[in-house]
């Protein structure tokens, strides 16, 4: 039985672009739903930048999000039907 749903994740980096596409190739293939996931990392380094700068977190969260957004718009437009998902950890 083909995958219904794939899940693929994306980063906007330049290897994350090709990863994408070739997921886009994928899941036309199998005419399969996709979920695109993008993750907010929560670590040592976002810590020390929340607390000298009070809108970092904000800005990054904006960031990923304007990602995604953007990843999704490139699925939608190679036809298939697209969920973005923006987590935190």
């Amino acid at each position: 039985m083909p995958y219904r749903t794939i899940l693929l994740a994306y980063d906007g980096t330049v290897e994350g672009r090709r990863a994408l596409q070739e997921g886009a190739e994928v899941a036309k293939r199998l005419q399969a739903k996709t979920h695109l996931l993008a993750v907010v990392a929560d670590d040592a380094g976002a810590a020390i930048a929340q607390a000298v700068a009070a809108a970092a977190p904000m800005e990054r969260t904006q960031f990923y999000q304007g990602t995604l957004n953007d990843g999704v718009k490139y699925l939608e437009g190679e036809g298939l039907e697209a969920t973005g998902h923006l987590v935190h950890g």
